[in-house]
């Protein structure tokens, strides 16, 4: 199987930076994967992942909203935390 893959990225000119490259296995939600998945290409294992970003959205390996649900709204604290600063320092300056 492996071989097959590099041959194929070979055959249609194709390369991949293998230490940015990772794979998920996508799955219903509370079935488990019996069997460990091993990917090579060129000697080289690829890492499984549970998660992906994919044009700026998190994919988990059960297809929820989860983990992207949890960056959004850790990035929206953060933000309320500036303005929420900002604020302060603005009513200070004013008066």
């Amino acid at each position: 199987m492996q071989q097959k893959i590099t041959d194929w990225f070979k055959a249609n000119k194709l390369s991949l930076n293998i230490k940015k490259t990772h794979f998920v296995l996508f799955r219903a939600h509370k079935k488990k994967i019996e069997s460990e998945v091993k990917i090579k290409i060129d000697n080289t294992e690829i890492v499984r992942e549970t998660s992906t970003k994919v044009l700026d959205v998190i994919i988990n390996q059960s297809l929820t909203w989860n983990d992207h649900i949890s960056i959004v709204k850790q990035k929206v604290f953060k933000s309320i935390g500036i303005i929420k600063h900002v604020k302060k320092i603005y009513l200070i300056v004013s008066y």
